[in-house]
């Protein structure tokens, strides 16, 4: 059996909380589950959202390949 951690990244319009600490905070997240033993990790993209939703994962993923 694998164990994922799924990441939807994304902010709703008018939320004041920055874009770079969203982010920071989903990859320090995506370290944590390789930490607890998750199997992978999968995050979502939509393009062109109002809600700032990830419109790039494998940069992303390339970050969290970065710090694991």
């Amino acid at each position: 059996m694998k164990i994922v951690h799924t990441s939807g990244i994304r902010t709703l319009p008018g939320n004041v909380y920055p874009l770079a600490s969203l982010y920071r905070d989903h990859l320090e997240e995506a370290v944590l589950a390789e930490e607890l033993g998750f199997d992978c990790v999968w995050v979502s993209e939509h393009h062109f959202s109002p809600d700032a939703w990830n419109p790039s994962p494998f940069t992303f993923l390339a970050a969290v390949a970065a710090r694991l």
